[in-house]
């Protein structure tokens, strides 16, 4: 199989967004080689990039074939033919995943020639692979708006996508109604979200300015929250953050010394995670995932045992900022404390 500027595209599924933005790309980078963009064909033909959605059990997986008159991709979903369409960026045309950030440079050519061979994905050794888009202030610098553009964010999907990634935390301070989250789940990636914003909701303090965020005096106006942000997430693919902070970012105890224990924080903090994972399933109809920053104060009480959480919430272990698996320093006090799993999370869903 050689392919040319005459090569044509053919994808019955284009009308699904993940494959559109996908095809989309790959338009780009044929024309980035060829000089030309391919041509798009509504049958089958010979001299032609096939791709289609062949369901099966297995998620986001996918299959690539060079034959002698075609390169045939088939996703068992929309997201594995998405996988499929960059992995031939990638292998057949030379596309650097990461080339918008490297400017690795594009190489024109005539035609490429592919020998015959078959490709199947391999499942993956982790199912939900992402990025946390933390360091906003890198990013806004050079946008006329002193924001992150939509282009951007696009850009930022499309890269994790080629580099087989699926999940994003798209910011600090996002909120469900935001486009470029809209964006994320229109280009298949899944959401979820920063630590101190279970269920992506707005900050109370945004929301309820001059009302201090105490519990169970403003349970109400969390739940509110709760609601608001599940009802905005609906027809996304979510990996729901599940946790109790304060606002801005801090252990909610600071500001409440009527929690002075580590109890009766172990128990507070818990308790708002159960009512969250509750508020989801009651107000979605099919199986959710969840997951739990084990982070700052979670770290300490969880090895405790002063915070528990249901094994089908995942728990994401982080590192002090500095690269070391341990909790992270708040005030100036240092807890040396761990943040590895315990031996009794050998058999539960960890990252």
């Amino acid at each position: 199989m050689k392919l040319t500027q005459e090569t044509t595209l053919f994808c019955p599924h284009s009308d699904a967004k993940p494959i559109a933005y996908a095809l989309k790309a790959l338009k780009r980078d044929m024309t980035a080689i060829f000089g030309s963009e391919p041509p798009t064909a509504n049958t089958q033909q010979p001299h032609q990039i096939r791709m289609t959605v062949v369901p099966s059990e297995r998620e986001e997986a996918f299959t690539v074939r060079y034959e002698d008159d075609a390169v045939i991709i088939e996703g068992s979903d929309d997201l594995g033919a998405v996988f499929g369409i960059y992995y031939v960026c990638e292998h057949a045309l030379g596309i650097d995943p990461y080339g918008f950030w490297t400017d690795f440079p594009v190489q024109p050519r005539a035609e490429i020639d592919l020998p015959e061979m078959a490709y199947t994905s391999p499942e993956p050794k982790v199912r939900f692979r992402g990025w946390f888009i933390n360091d906003e202030d890198l990013l806004i610098g050079w946008h006329d708006e002193m924001e992150i553009s939509l282009a951007t964010w696009e850009i930022i999907y499309e890269t994790i996508l080629r580099t087989g990634f699926n999940m994003v935390i798209a910011g600090t301070g996002s909120k469900p109604m935001d486009a470029h989250l809209q964006l994320a789940s229109d280009m298949g990636v899944w959401l979820t979200q920063h630590h101190a914003e279970p269920l992506g909701a707005r900050y109370f303090s945004d929301a309820y300015p001059g009302i201090p965020a105490r519990i169970p005096e403003e349970l109400d106006r969390f739940v509110e929250l709760y609601r608001e942000a599940i009802n905005l997430h609906r027809g996304r693919k979510i990996v729901w953050s599940l946790g109790y902070r304060g606002q801005g970012d801090s252990p909610f105890f600071r500001s409440d010394p009527r929690y002075a224990t580590k109890e009766a924080r172990g128990k507070a903090i818990g308790d708002m995670i159960q009512l969250q994972k509750n508020l989801v399933e009651e107000m979605t109809d099919t199986r959710q995932h969840f997951a739990h920053n084990v982070y700052s104060e979670s770290a300490e009480l969880y090895r405790e045992g002063h915070l528990t959480l249901d094994d089908d919430i995942i728990r994401v272990w982080a590192d002090n900022g500095f690269g070391a698996m341990r909790a992270r320093r708040e005030w100036n006090r240092e807890p040396h404390v761990s943040s590895l799993p315990l031996a009794s999370d050998k058999d539960r869903d960890s990252g």
